[in-house]
């Protein structure tokens, strides 16, 4: 087994944390007969994510049954086998994520913050605990399937509702949940195609695909069934992340027997899945035939005449139309991955590449973004003063700009109704503060920076050596809480050669919490470090979205999403930690690595409104409605009275 049963016990990133301080920077694991060379040193660790173009492929226990192809050809997945077709799909996947479209997202991710605030609000009112970890994970839902795919699930309205309640034993019933009876999971896996349509179906929709009839557009269906899809993908999703490559048997025993092996550990995973596996079958089905529904459904649009994908208008970047990315994929062509439908040249992406595109912005939109503001809530929970700094920061913002705001719409006016509307959304506010103020605000910006080195929900960049390569790491004599800094320590520097095709492990969680690179205080949570940072070494960096050409390709996205719900959150809330007391008790935070990096029992707070909440409220921006009646652009003649 090598060290599979170890790396189970402790979790990989504290045994890998263990072993870097045992063994030093550079060292070896076996995941039972295949070796890993683990690299826990900040230059040596950026050299080899620059240098090596692929990742290996993840030990999944779901590889190991007959639906393993639901993990199918996504981007991730992709990074593991083919460079020129992951170049390929990731220059169309980086459209969706430049500045024209993050602006027509922007007015999502506020609405969703603002149902989450309500949500949190209640909470306060009735004086009781809330897992944020969890409204978050059903905000970041629902901004992804409206954003990507144009689907309102209402995820966050209806959780923990009766008609949740009811949504979730239907989809269990239907085997479309994880927790379903071992018959109805066995079913999903079987003929999930056919549950799915039913989960879908409603009485008119004219977006069906021309070769299946039974399939139809998701963002059609009726009340109850979207009830049932919201519910049954947030199970899904929840699943998914939860389960690691050692959570089965079959994880375990596909590090410990050699490769040739992998049939007939498929074949068993076929015929006696047990309940993980089990489970995640009926999650990775619901999550792969929703994706495939969507990705029918914008097929038929495009045939139809009414799909295409871009939005924005002008000589800049053109913006991806909301709810638009299957398209991209559909009208995009070999020769350029336009996305634009102008080339002749067919699409090269047929419907399950594109369906495993949407499964990968759905589980990747979902989960990191939701687990990384879960810990920014936790750290700030535990260190009230700098969430003092950073509500303070966020008021000052909400002053400056009602005065700029009041300035501006004094010295012009809008033409017309169109050209105010279209003004209002590129000025999407959030708790007062316009979206464009909030993405730059420094300590907001040093927060997140900051959780992100902490807590990074992406603790390890994968990695294979795509030649012999040479690294060299310094090695010290000191104690691991001195640093350079101190003027103390002996180093002195090895250098180690990886060959040619070996796993290797980038451990970003261990970098990012080094002494030697953050100086004594690495462990505390301190923004104001990012602020008083001068120097430009590429160790002093956020690693959390890896680097080179496997870098996150939705980091623009996350951070956006991110800044605008924390400025939400800390100018309405004060937050404190249930049970808090205990010193420290933020550095204490118990977490769990499976397919991701998250905390293992949630992370429930005690939210209060601030004192002043009402008097900003004032000051916020009005709606548009009001803006138009009041002639807040411009002069009230030239627009027509608001309803």
């Amino acid at each position: 087994m090598g060290n599979a049963l170890e790396l189970k016990r402790l979790g990989q990133v504290e045994a890998y944390s263990r072993w870097a301080r045992e063994f030093g920077p550079v060292f070896k694991v076996w995941l039972g007969s295949r070796p890993v060379v683990v690299v826990a040193d900040a230059a040596a660790g950026k050299k080899i994510n620059l240098r090596n173009p692929t990742r290996h492929p993840l030990l999944q226990p779901m590889t190991y049954s007959k639906f393993g192809r639901v993990a199918g050809k996504g981007l991730f997945v992709v990074g593991a086998t083919d460079q020129e077709a992951h170049r390929e799909l990731k220059s169309i996947w980086l459209k969706v994520f430049n500045s024209a479209s993050l602006s027509g997202f922007v007015d999502e991710m506020a609405l969703g913050a603002d149902v989450l605030c309500a949500k949190i609000q209640r909470a306060a009112t009735d004086a009781v605990a809330i897992d944020v970890w969890r409204a978050l994970g059903a905000m970041t839902m629902d901004v992804v399937a409206k954003c990507a795919f144009g689907l309102d699930l209402n995820t966050q309205r209806n959780e923990g509702t009766e008609a949740d309640e009811r949504a979730e034993a239907k989809a269990k019933a239907a085997g479309l949940s994880p927790g379903s009876s071992p018959k109805a999971s066995t079913a999903a896996a079987a003929t999930v195609a056919a549950a799915r349509a039913a989960a879908l179906s409603c009485s008119s929709s004219s977006s069906s695909s021309s070769d299946d009839d039974d399939e139809v557009d998701p963002a059609s269906s009726s009340s109850e069934e979207r009830d049932l899809l919201a519910r049954s993908m947030l199970s899904s999703a929840r699943t998914i992340f939860a389960t690691g490559s050692t959570s089965s048997i079959y994880g375990l025993l596909a590090m410990a027997l050699p490769e040739i092996s992998r049939p007939v550990l498929k074949l068993f995973g076929t015929l006696f899945p047990g309940k993980v596996l089990r489970d995640l079958e009926a999650a990775r089905a619901t999550m792969f035939e929703t994706s495939l529904a969507l990705t029918r459904a914008a097929r038929a649009r495009v045939e139809g005449g009414s799909g295409g994908g871009v939005s924005s208008k002008g000589s800049g970047p053109r913006g991806v139309a909301k709810g638009a990315f299957p398209e991209l994929f559909i009208t995009a062509s070999r020769s350029n991955g336009s996305g634009t439908g102008e080339s002749a040249s067919p699409s090269p992406y047929d419907d399950v590449t594109i369906a495993s595109q949407c499964q990968t912005f759905l589980l990747a939109g979902y989960e990191t973004t939701a687990t990384t503001l879960a810990f920014c809530v936790h750290w700030l929970a535990a260190h009230p003063a700098a969430a003092a700094k950073l509500a303070k920061e966020l008021d000052d913002a909400a002053s400056r700009g009602a005065e700029e705001e009041e300035e501006a719409t004094t010295t012009s006016a809008a033409e017309n109704l169109d050209e105010a509307a279209e003004a209002a959304t590129a000025s999407t506010s959030v708790a007062g503060i316009g979206a464009s103020r909030v993405a730059r605000l420094p300590y907001l910006d040093a927060v997140l920076k900051e959780v992100l080195r902490l807590t990074p929900a992406a603790p390890i960049t994968l990695r294979v050596a795509a030649q012999d390569q040479a690294v060299s790491v310094a090695s010290s004599s000191s104690s691991p809480t001195s640093s350079k800094k101190d003027g103390g320590e002996k180093t002195s520097t090895k250098t180690l050669v990886i060959p040619k095709g070996t796993w290797i492990h980038v451990d970003s969680f261990h970098i990012s919490r080094d002494p030697l690179v953050w100086g004594p205080d690495a462990l505390q949570f301190r923004p104001e470090r990012w602020l008083e940072q001068k120097s430009s070494s590429s160790a002093l960096q956020t690693w959390a979205f890896g680097d080179g050409s496997l870098a996150c390709v939705g980091r623009r996205l996350a951070e956006w999403e991110s800044k605008l719900t924390l400025a939400a959150l800390f100018r309405r809330f004060e937050f404190s930690l249930e049970g808090a007391g205990k010193e420290k008790q933020g550095e204490q935070l118990e977490l769990e690595c499976r397919l991701t990096l998250g905390p293992k029992a949630g992370v429930r707070v005690m939210a209060t409104a601030r004192k002043e909440g009402e008097e900003r409220k004032a000051e916020d921006k009005p709606s548009l409605a009001k803006k138009l009646s009041s002639g807040l652009f411009g002069s009230s003649k030239a627009l027509p009275a608001a309803a």
